[in-house]
């Protein structure tokens, strides 16, 4: 259907005959209308929560980007950042939207500490709660290198003890990576996708592109 604020007349014949042939066919149960102007009608549909490959995820949020002069190395550099949020998003089982898209590419810290305790609990680490804590008690920010500093202590004793265990992971090594990142390189990422994500979860369309399956934005229906 139109995603333009009202529905067309043509956009209003051709959904009475969809209804009609549905009905008639016995398959109403099988109609669903998505309309980004009539959100209170509308089935849910999540862009990038279905895929065949996890790189499409970054993909479809990345082609929405600028592509000329200097925007191409930014749009490069957040595809590349999404495609970490998204990989790890699905390895902890969790279906990616662009709610937390937008969240992790904000702050990156709780993702990247919920995936060093899926780790632990692979390696078979117990009481990893209990080492992150000391070790953080023991993380004197003075002693940090620049890019570090401001970070939270609980982010950066997992790193480290994880990188002590030597364990690897490449989705965790991404992750690592986009959490030792310079904060001025940081802010260019969000500078070129932030405003996109901002645009794709604010309003009331947010629940129907972006929704939230355990609560009732748009009607029960998900595409």
């Amino acid at each position: 259907m139109s995603s333009s604020s009202s529905i067309r007349k043509g956009d209003a014949d051709l959904l009475r005959r969809i209804y009609a042939e549905a009905k008639r066919a016995g398959r109403l149960d099988d109609f669903y209308l998505f309309h980004l102007g009539f959100p209170e009608l509308s089935a849910r549909y999540n862009a990038i929560g279905n895929f065949s490959r996890i790189t499409e995820v970054a993909t479809r949020i990345a082609n929405q980007l600028p592509n000329e002069g200097n925007s191409a190395a930014f749009k490069e550099f957040a595809w590349r950042f999404v495609n970490i949020i998204a990989r790890a998003l699905v390895a902890l089982k969790r279906r990616p939207d662009y709610q937390q898209i937008r969240r992790y590419i904000n702050d990156i810290e709780p993702l990247f500490v919920e995936y060093a305790g899926h780790c632990a609990d692979v390696a078979g680490f117990e009481a990893w709660a209990s080492l992150v804590e000391e070790r953080a008690a023991d993380i004197k920010e003075r002693n940090l290198p620049n890019a570090l500093r401001g970070r939270s202590m609980e982010a950066i004793a997992c790193m480290r003890l994880l990188q002590e265990k030597a364990i690897y992971d490449p989705v965790l090594d991404g992750l690592i990576s986009a959490f030792k990142y310079d904060k001025t390189y940081f802010d260019k990422i969000v500078s070129s996708v932030g405003p996109l994500m901002e645009k794709l979860t604010t309003g009331t369309i947010a629940g129907l592109i972006s929704p939230d399956y355990q609560g009732r934005a748009g009607c029960e229906a998900d595409l």
